[in-house]
């Protein structure tokens, strides 16, 4: 198979990293490049050697105070998760080239933009009115396609989440 060319149609069941494989990123990461910031390694080493599954929760907490780091930490996750899928690819039987293409695709997928709908340039309140369904519809969708990580960041203002949960509350 030429590197353009499409794999005949094979199908494998992959599996999502398990805990262990991530735990596994974060101690390389930290052994590579959090020493970078002295001051933060000893805490991230011990939100990693919590016993309890959510160890990740304490982790990202501790990298928002450090932008930078954060970034590189994204990066070398990344790259991380990338190798154990190119890894459970070929330990599931795919040739390295149909490997190296599934995993091609699986990300391309993961970091294309989603279709943009189109938006007008300027909306008049009444028009904003009559454009909320869409615009709820929209926002849905987009955050439909948005990862733990993506939500997690979500900038929502709070007044607006207290109102919907009160609505919630009050449908009960």
């Amino acid at each position: 198979m030429t590197s353009g060319q499409k794999p005949e149609t094979q199908e494998v069941e992959i599996k999502a990293a398990s805990m262990d494989v991530h735990r596994k990123i974060a101690q390389d990461f930290l052994s590579t490049s959090a020493t970078a910031v002295e001051s933060v390694a000893p805490a991230l080493s011990a939100a990693l050697a919590e016993s309890r599954e959510p160890w990740w929760r304490r982790w990202i907490e501790i990298l928002r105070g450090y932008p930078e780091l954060s970034q590189k930490w994204q990066f070398h996750r990344r790259q991380g998760l990338e190798s154990a899928l190119r890894a459970a690819l070929v330990a599931a039987g795919l040739d390295a080239p149909v490997a190296e293409y599934a995993l091609r695709e699986i990300v391309r997928s993961r970091t294309t933009p989603a279709p943009r709908a189109p938006v007008a340039k300027s909306v008049s309140v009444s028009q904003g009115r009559a454009a909320g369904p869409v615009l709820a519809s929209l926002v849905q969708a987009v955050v439909a396609r948005m990862g733990a990580e993506e939500l997690r960041s979500l900038s929502l203002p709070l007044g607006l989440v207290l109102d919907v949960l009160e609505r919630e509350d009050a449908g009960r």
